[in-house]
């Protein structure tokens, strides 16, 4: 991202019913190019 660009990320995951005890990860990555780009991230 650059400039004076503003990014989201928004993350959720969802399991099952008959997929509890399930392992689940996520990951977000990203690259600010400038001083005034902005990232969130929110995980629900």
């Amino acid at each position: 991202m650059g400039g004076k660009s503003t990014g989201v990320f928004n993350g959720k995951i969802f399991v099952l019913l008959d997929a509890q005890k399930t392992n689940a990860y996520q990951s977000s990555k990203n690259i600010l190019m400038s001083n005034d780009a902005v990232m969130y991230t929110n995980r629900n």
